[in-house]
């Protein structure tokens, strides 16, 4: 009876077994989770929080998403479709379209720092992509014609490039609407030269062809040009004031137009006769018009004034100055460094040179390479 009862057991136990061995395979046999079509690079970087892809994803091999072909000068970046659930894999297809109203809202918002649409004349997509049988995924790129971007964008180094593929109207099966559309974001540091840096200052460079770019606030203005040059000048420059110029100030100016609220860099290059004295040079910023506010400065700006003989003033007014008369104090404290904020989307760059008290400038100032930038 014992050894009936253990028998019994283990035949119990086994026909336990076997049923749960047989329920598992039926279960892994069976149609599980919806099946669903969408593009992976899409949760790629945070599981499809922000549909971000950046190119590149990281500085690493194993995740490089792109192939650079340094011989055509193209960038191919790799993108996809993909199929959810076990079901059985039957083929299918899908559109692939842009969507700029997208990048559009995210330029706006600010959302991606530095972005812009990728132009639409250096890039291009398959117009859909189809898997086969047995298949779940395929892969396609994005290609960008780089020497193309780099010869017609040039300004665009520096930025982030920025494109919104999607896929829609699958042939079969339903698409994943949150993961359809993938946010590429390309770094152009990595596969273009930076962009050259824009001078607000047309015809700054001070030449004889500049003298059209600039006013003056008064008929007496002595505007000449030389070959010698203040340290870091490049061509010929004006030589302005000489010794029948009159005391006190003249102004010459030039309007800009600016983003209001951004900061810009200002810079010049000066050079005062030696032995001049009782003179000043001011290089400034401003929302005030010269012509209705004369000679008279304005806030802040870079400049230098010496009652003394002076000697040496030669080179970048950043770096051989040492007033600001705005504010009454340091020129390099106030206009650290040259940088000022836009207070309008029109502003005025100022060029001031004056002298009393029986001062003496002791020769012509040579002004060159006036430069105005945004700072970063």
């Amino acid at each position: 009876m014992k050894y009936t009862l253990k028998y019994s057991t283990l035949i119990v136990c086994l026909l336990s077994l076997f049923l749960f061995i047989q329920c598992e395979e039926d279960d892994s046999a069976k149609d599980w989770g919806v099946v669903k079509v969408y593009m992976p690079q899409a949760s790629i970087l945070d599981g499809g929080v922000t549909n971000n892809y950046p190119v590149p994803l990281e500085n690493n091999p194993l995740t490089q998403n792109y192939k650079l072909d340094t011989i055509s000068n193209t960038l191919d970046i790799t993108l996809g479709v993909y199929r959810s659930a076990l079901k059985a894999l039957e083929a299918y297809s899908v559109d692939v379209i842009v969507r700029p109203d997208t990048v559009a809202h995210l330029i706006e918002t600010e959302e991606i720092k530095k972005a812009v649409l990728l132009p639409a004349d250096v890039y291009s997509l398959p117009e859909s992509v189809s898997v086969v049988d047995g298949q779940r995924e395929t892969s396609f790129s994005l290609q960008i014609d780089v020497q193309k971007l780099t010869d017609n964008y040039p300004e665009l180094g520096g930025m982030k490039l920025v494109l919104a593929v999607g896929i829609t109207n699958p042939s079969k099966y339903e698409l994943n609407q949150s993961l359809s559309t993938t946010i590429i974001i390309i770094d152009s540091r990595e596969f273009m030269p930076a962009a050259p840096i824009q001078n607000y200052v047309a015809g700054g460079d001070m030449s004889e062809e500049s003298m059209q770019y600039w006013q003056w606030t008064s008929e007496t203005q002595v505007w000449g040009y030389s070959d010698d040059l203040p340290e870091g000048g490049a061509g010929s420059c004006m030589a302005w004031f000489d010794e029948n110029t009159p005391e006190m100030g003249q102004v010459i100016f030039h309007e800009v137009k600016l983003e209001e609220g951004k900061q810009y860099q200002l810079s010049g290059k000066v050079k005062i006769p030696d032995g001049a004295s009782g003179i000043w040079f001011d290089l400034n910023l401003t929302d005030v018009n010269p012509e209705e506010n004369g000679w008279e400065q304005e806030g802040d700006f870079i400049g230098l004034w010496s009652g003394e003989p002076v000697s040496s003033i030669n080179g970048d007014i950043r770096d051989v100055g040492n007033i600001g008369w705005g504010t009454w104090g340091d020129g390099r404290t106030n206009a650290l460094n040259g940088v000022f904020t836009a207070t309008s989307s029109t502003m005025y760059v100022y060029l001031k040179c004056g002298m009393c008290c029986g001062g003496t400038f002791n020769g012509s100032v040579l002004v060159d390479e006036i430069k105005l930038t945004e700072f970063e």
